[in-house]
């Protein structure tokens, strides 16, 4: 379960870096 938990909250920091680094402008103005 605790490896598990590590796994998920990487893949959750990935997508969050994804969606930064791609659309930035739009991503963060909507997210702030």
């Amino acid at each position: 379960t605790r490896i598990i938990g590590k796994i998920s909250a990487f893949t959750v920091l990935q997508y969050i870096n994804y969606v930064n680094n791609r659309p930035v402008g739009r991503v963060k103005y909507a997210l702030n």
